[in-house]
């Protein structure tokens, strides 16, 4: 058929990631990488309806929001793009769906019941992210090559950083102004929008890993 006679179709809104690691030519772990290294934004896309409200990520949690519906692709944080490679994951904060405005999040209420689980299957890669990322690589049209990965800590180093995390813990807590570790991951979650669950996962992490010193 010539082009002239190809039908004119709409772009695309999002990709999944299998489809960008064939357009890529690269694999469904390298794209993993990219998104746990913050150089490629995956998002999930919603298979029901989700109230979402956007925030500045300096402002707390009980500043006053306008709670929306969306089925939209959302961004996740490394840590949820990771669990979704595991057990599943439940996001309570997610991103933008394009890298670009680092500032934003948005509160998510997960209140169905059952509540929605996003796996590796739910994942995919906004039109806009993936044409971000190709003019930034110079992929395909742009001409380039793929980011090569970031080099991951050795075990030796994780847990050298782990037992220091867990150290810094210990004095915040019983020596600094926080009564405890309870109070100090309240503080860092209204503060800094990191995930309770998370941080309680990583202070539990480090405290093993100090105690093995």
């Amino acid at each position: 058929m010539p082009d002239t006679d190809r039908p004119q179709l709409p772009k695309r809104d999002w990709f999944t990631i299998e489809e960008v690691a064939r357009r890529w030519g690269c694999t469904i772990e390298d794209l993993i990488d990219y998104g746990e290294n913050e150089a490629l934004r995956i998002s999930v896309r919603p298979a029901r309806k989700i109230c979402i409200a956007w925030r500045e990520k300096s402002a707390t949690k009980n500043t006053p929001n306008q709670w929306t519906e969306t089925i939209l692709p959302l961004g996740l944080t490394p840590e949820d793009l990771r669990g979704a490679f595991g057990d599943g994951c439940r996001p309570y904060i997610v991103l933008p769906p394009v890298s670009g405005n680092e500032a934003l999040v948005g509160d998510v209420i997960l209140d169905f019941d059952p509540p929605q689980i996003f796996t590796a299957k739910d994942l995919v890669i906004v039109h806009e992210e993936l044409d971000r990322f190709e003019r930034e690589y110079r992929i395909g049209a742009h001409a380039g090559e793929l980011p090569k990965p970031k080099p991951k800590l050795g075990e030796r180093e994780r847990q050298t950083l782990l037992a220091l995390i867990g150290a810094m813990l210990e004095t915040l807590v019983h020596k600094g102004p926080f009564k405890s570790q309870a109070e100090l991951v309240t503080f860092l979650e209204d503060e800094y929008a990191l995930p309770k669950r998370t941080t309680d996962g990583k202070f539990a992490e480090a405290n093993r890993a100090l105690q093995n010193k």
